[in-house]
C-alpha cells in the first residue's frame, strides 16, 4: 500500500513538472504563460489553431491549454 501510494505521488507530480516545464519552453518573459508572439519563436503555429487552445481566450497559453492542446499544437516546434 505505501508503495502504492508513492507512485501515485509520483505520477502526479511528475504530470505538473511536465506542464510547467512546457511553459517554461515558450514562457520567453518568464510571466508564467505562453502568448502567440512567444510561441511562434519556437513554433511554426497558425494563429487560428492558437486562438482555439486559448480556451479563455485572454490571449495566452496556460499550463492546462498547453497540455489540452499539444497535440496539435505543438507538432511543428523546434525540438
Amino acid at each position: 500500500m505505501k508503495k502504492l501510494m508513492v507512485m501515485a505521488v509520483l505520477a502526479t507530480s511528475s504530470a505538473s513538472a511536465l506542464a510547467v516545464d512546457r511553459v517554461a519552453r515558450f514562457d520567453l518573459n518568464t510571466d508564467g504563460k505562453v502568448s502567440y508572439e512567444e510561441l511562434t519563436k519556437s513554433c511554426d503555429v497558425r494563429k487560428s489553431l492558437f486562438e482555439i487552445a486559448d480556451k479563455n481566450e485572454d490571449g495566452f497559453l496556460s499550463n492546462k491549454e498547453l497540455r489540452d492542446s499539444k497535440s496539435y499544437l505543438l507538432s511543428n516546434c523546434k525540438k
